[in-house]
């Protein structure tokens, strides 16, 4: 009994002298704790080079954002007292449900998922800011470095290009994510030379900010351009609110170069970049509201609302590139999201989805809010309100959180001007810091109020509520860590099958000879074989194993085909195409008819050849045609389809266009139908062999 006390009183005595340190960037005592300085640095290496990889979407990327990030939090939570224990605790039921989700869940399909990093990363940064002060002077840094390596490459690539209309994507792939991200990451080029002690580094920031600003405008994104002028307007509405008015600390910014870095930066960037034509079209197009990129939102929008109207509860999570088609006005305007994240909550997740905007609206004004009245330096709280907010703005018109480059970012943004507001984020450069207040006791300390439940422990067990308040949280963290582990394991694996698929879009089979052919159908059969394995909850790679299987003449294999197709189905009910393999490869007529109608139901202007296959299994000439000319009418492709169309992917089907007009053709009586038909058959045919020799051409 003697020795249980003796080592009650040893783990007593440690919880107190951890739960004395001050969370403040000053205190550095809980530093030196392994777990914490993982987590600070994997947190940190995690910010570096999500944007690196793609900007964090998939592959390596969904790796880090995925499972070191959440890896590096739970660390942080085993030791660290710089969060209210309440929030602590939502923190570790929030880690241990994530690390479930990969389990049934593929990556990329759910807008959700990936807001989940906001906040992860905002914890991961309150820890970072609270605990370790070595390694948070490098939060804004790292950022900033992030992102000129990036713009680096976007460069690389536009002048590779051999044209200044060329859209600056880099790493990202898409110019508008790209942008959103350059509109968190251009301020915290300011942030880093605002804490910068010597003026040469203050240069050098404030250039980089330069570059960052000029990379913006060069994605030719004109919601970023429009989102950038909001930035810009409020950072000069809050610099005239500080002149009414001045704080102390104000004053000392004003003297700094990076107060005049700011103006100037933007008149240069915006009056050398109008030089440039293509700069200039972007600009003009930013107002224009007949235009394909704000007409197509707007067809988007309004569908997303239909959505909401007709799903109180949400038509399910990542559902709306398969709910979307339904409620497709033509076959020019097509997306698998509504270009906005909070049209995609409301959506996706229904009135649950409106709460939870709700939530987060309210959490934003009151955040906004703390800024405006904060203590800190107003140019520090103006560049994080500004980057926060041009965020939300430009996201709630595009598809920027579906990038978790910009979530943690965002996150981290969100900690960081909270800890500026507050006072506690000292601004002076590090010779000049006072030296370190004294630890207060640990009775002193009133982080967060008790909650009901630990109150009423208390009185029941004074040794219960002891272990509850100590030694429950570092298990949980403990338990968390373990499951996330296993979450490294399972998004290794569905990263693994992301990239089969990708391999599988680069195949060419029927390339080099029938046994170069064969050889590629084993292998591509193999790796979906595998995909399949990794993970039997993706109904896409259920349809890519099931359509070369169809093709097949082995009856074994047909039956395959259709007991994979059946189950893409069963798994998500309102995939088109799985509906339209069934229908070619049933054996009774109904079964046909049925699933094909169905297909084309699900989706009316996407697929043409489904028009074809539908119009192939009618019974009679006369119901033949009409299915054709039912599909004419909305998709009306009377000339090729060349590779710049608005529907680019649909240059691969002007032989079915072909095919098309030809059946058409010889289902038509009238002689001025049949001519007309006839000649819009041969152009797409002269088209397809004219392709044929360039290609021909281009290979020898």
């Amino acid at each position: 009994m003697a020795g249980a006390s003796s080592k009650a009183a040893r783990k007593g005595g440690r919880t107190e002298a951890a739960a004395s340190a001050a969370p403040s960037l000053l205190s550095s005592g809980p530093e030196a704790h392994p777990a914490l300085a993982l987590c600070c640095t994997l947190g940190l290496l995690v910010l570096f080079l999500l944007p690196l990889f793609g900007g964090g979407y998939s592959g390596a990327g969904f790796q880090l954002s995925f499972v070191a990030l959440p890896l590096a939090l739970a660390a942080g939570l085993w030791v660290s007292r710089a969060l209210p224990r309440a929030a602590a605790y939502v923190l570790l039921l929030y880690l241990a449900g994530l690390g479930l989700l990969p389990l049934w869940l593929a990556p990329g399909q759910l807008l959700w998922y990936y807001i989940a990093q906001i906040p992860l990363a905002w914890a991961w940064a309150w820890i970072l800011l609270s605990d370790s002060p070595s390694r948070a002077r490098w939060l804004a840094p790292t950022a900033a470095l992030s992102a000129l390596l990036t713009a680096l490459y976007g460069f690389f690539l536009w002048y590779g290009a051999g044209t200044l209309d060329y859209q600056i994507t880099s790493s990202f792939g898409l110019h508008n994510p790209y942008g959103g991200y350059l509109l968190l990451a251009w301020p915290c080029a300011l942030l880093a030379a605002h804490g910068a002690s010597r003026r040469p580094a203050r240069i050098a920031w404030s250039l980089l900010a330069v570059l960052l600003l000029a990379t913006l405008v060069l994605t030719h994104s004109q919601g970023c351009i429009a989102a950038l002028g909001l930035q810009l307007i409020m950072l000069l509405a809050w610099w005239l609110a500080s002149r009414r008015r001045p704080q102390a600390e104000s004053a000392a910014a004003a003297r700094k170069p990076i107060a005049l870095a700011l103006p100037l930066s933007a008149l240069a960037v915006l009056a050398g970049l109008l030089a440039l034509a293509p700069v200039r079209d972007t600009l003009a197009q930013i107002f224009d509201f007949g235009g394909y990129s704000m007409q197509g939102r707007l067809r988007f929008w309004s569908a997303a609302l239909e959505i909401f109207r007709d799903y109180p509860l949400g038509a399910g999570p990542g559902s709306f590139a398969y709910v979307f088609p339904q409620y497709q006005k033509d076959w020019i305007y097509y997306s698998v999201d509504p270009h906005s994240w909070v049209l995609q909550l409301l959506a996706e997740l229904g009135i649950p989805g409106a709460l939870l905007l709700l939530a987060i609206s309210a959490g934003m004004l009151w955040w906004l809010h703390r800024m405006w009245h904060g203590q800190g330096p107003w140019l520090l709280r103006a560049l994080c309100a500004s980057a926060v907010l041009g965020s939300l703005a430009h996201a709630s018109i595009d598809f920027d959180y579906t990038f978790s480059a910009v979530t943690m970012l965002l996150g981290a943004l969100l900690a960081y001007g909270s800890f500026i507001a507050s006072g506690r984020l000292d601004s002076q450069p590090a010779e000049d810091r006072p030296a370190e207040p004294a630890a207060q006791p640990a009775a002193a300390q009133t982080d967060a109020p008790a909650s009901a439940a630990q109150d009423a422990v208390a009185v029941a067990s004074p040794r219960l509520a002891a272990y509850f308040s100590s030694a429950l949280p570092r298990w949980c963290a403990l338990a968390c860590i373990l499951l996330l582990l296993g979450m490294a394991y399972w998004g290794q694996r569905l990263s693994l099958e992301r990239f089969v698929l990708d391999t599988l879009r680069g195949m060419r089979i029927g390339e080099g000879g029938d046994s170069a052919e064969a050889a590629a159908a084993a292998g591509r059969e193999q790796l979906l074989r595998s995909a399949i394995r990794y993970n039997p909850h993706n109904f896409q790679t259920r349809y890519q194993l099931a359509y070369p299987l169809a093709l097949s003449t082995s009856p074994a294999s047909r039956d395959e085909a259709r007991a994979l197709a059946q189950s893409a189905v069963s798994l998500n009910p309102r995939f088109t195409q799985a509906w339209a393999l069934m229908g070619l490869i049933a054996t009774e007529q109904e079964d046909r008819e049925s699933n094909l109608a169905r297909a084309i139901e699900l989706d009316p202007y996407n697929f043409p050849e489904h028009y074809l296959y539908w119009a192939n299994v009618a019974d009679t000439d006369e119901e033949r045609r009409e299915r054709l000319l039912l599909g004419m009418q909305r998709i009306p492709a009377n000339d090729p389809i060349p590779p710049d169309h608005v529907r680019p992917q649909w240059h691969a089907l002007n032989p079915y266009f072909g095919q098309w007009w030809d059946m058409l053709a010889g289902l038509t009586e009238d002689p001025a139908e049949k001519r007309l038909y006839t000649e819009r058959a041969q152009k797409f045919k002269d088209y397809v062999i004219a392709e044929r020799e360039k290609k021909l051409q281009r290979e020898q």
